[in-house]
């Protein structure tokens, strides 16, 4: 997978990944998910991560904007 964009507005980051991250599914996919939400929160003030594939949201996900507390829900 390789990263074709980043651009950040406020509080919300999207990232344009290659192809190839669409083949990912499975625990590979919530991993490599997480791995982009997780990095891109840390940067000040980015809450929301929106990951799209050449350009393109993708259809399976319930919703577009993902947060650090989804994929690691604080206790």
């Amino acid at each position: 997978t390789r990263l074709l964009g980043v651009e950040i507005r406020g509080s919300h980051a999207k990232v344009d990944l290659s192809s190839a991250y669409r083949n990912l599914s499975g625990i590979d996919l919530t991993l490599a998910d997480y791995s982009v939400v997780l990095t891109l929160t840390q940067l000040e003030g980015v809450e929301t991560v929106m990951i799209t594939v050449d350009g393109e949201m993708l259809a399976y996900r319930d919703h577009q904007r993902l947060t650090a507390e989804e994929v690691m829900p604080q206790p």
